[in-house]
């Protein structure tokens, strides 16, 4: 006797008339094509499918628990979680011909290894678009003590337009890689990410990043790039939340709520107070021109145990 699941299961429909299904039989594979390479990289529990973003035709997909390793079965082997992101074409195949399909985007790889550097990387825990989807937009919480964003793009097109020299740029300085120059302290986890360019300045492309462990509360960082010189993103306004451990930060979005400037939500699922039925908020900060030191923000409470603002997103005009 066999105990069927009648719950969950794969459902495979033919084309009408075909009669698909008329016979079956069980088949098992000898040799299966294994494309993994145990020597220099481990899938398992990898976390594929971790973060998916599309911009409409192609997106992409991240494994930030992604493993590069060397030295295997020997006393001198390492694992290093650094991370991975996939991009795919509009029909979700990896075209060979193009430099930004595959997954080739894994930052960390080859770089100084350990904790306090990018050995931890996980690159991949948030990733997005830029609203004009010129760049690519990666969350590493793992690198430098937990605390990186990175901004990138590989588009063969931007030579047709006489683009030559654009990024990547990196929190610490792509190029110089001094954790220093990013503002938020160790083990802030930032990852959560989502991009404007009326938050600040008009027309200039800001990056916001949750840091859901910083300062003991949480923080939201307002980023933008450090110039055609430089490699670096610079703060230029930080939003600090409330309440201990309240994980402010750990999702958000950029929208525009009175149609003139870009405004953030942020949510911050364990906020609580004590004595009370609140179990998490949402914060909702209304730009006054880009100055956001001037910005009050509005708290919305949700009830208790719920974790209210672990998902926040931008529904649009409904």
């Amino acid at each position: 006797a066999f105990n069927l699941d009648a719950d969950n299961f794969l459902r495979r429909d033919g084309d009408p008339g075909s009669l698909f299904g008329f016979s079956l039989a069980m088949h098992r594979q000898l040799y299966p094509e294994d494309k993994r390479d145990p020597t220099i990289e481990n899938k398992e529990d990898q976390w594929m499918g971790v973060t998916v973003s599309s911009q409409g035709p192609g997106g992409k997909t991240c494994a930030h628990r992604y493993k590069r390793q060397k030295n295997v079965n020997t006393s001198l082997e390492t694992r290093d979680i650094i991370g991975r992101c996939y991009v795919l074409s509009q029909d979700l195949t990896i075209n060979s011909r193009s430099s930004e399909d595959g997954g080739r985007w894994h930052f960390c790889d080859n770089r100084n290894r350990g904790h306090e550097r990018f050995g931890s990387c996980q690159q991949g825990l948030s990733a997005t678009f830029d609203k004009d989807f010129h760049y690519f937009i990666f969350g590493a919480p793992g690198a430098y003590n937990w605390k990186v964003v990175r901004l990138e793009q590989k588009n063969d097109t931007f030579i047709d337009l006489e683009i030559y020299d654009d990024g990547p740029f990196e929190a610490g300085d792509e190029t110089e890689k001094d954790p220093n120059k990013i503002s938020v302290p160790s083990n802030s986890y930032m990852f959560s990410l989502d991009s404007g360019k009326s938050l600040t300045t008009k027309g200039q492309l800001t990056v916001v990043a949750g840091a859901p462990r910083a300062y003991y509360s949480g923080a939201v960082v307002l980023l933008k790039t450090g110039g055609e010189s430089t490699r670096v993103m610079l703060e230029e306004y930080t939003l600090k939340g409330e309440g201990l451990a309240s994980s402010f930060g750990y999702d958000l979005t950029v929208l525009d709520l009175n149609g003139d400037w870009e405004d953030i939500v942020v949510g911050a699922p364990q906020y609580f107070e004590k004595d009370s039925k609140i179990g998490g908020a949402v914060y909702i900060y209304i730009n006054k021109a880009g100055r956001w030191n001037d910005v009050k923000p509005t708290r919305i409470d949700g009830p208790a145990d719920s974790m209210f603002g672990l998902a926040v997103e931008n529904l649009g005009d409904i």
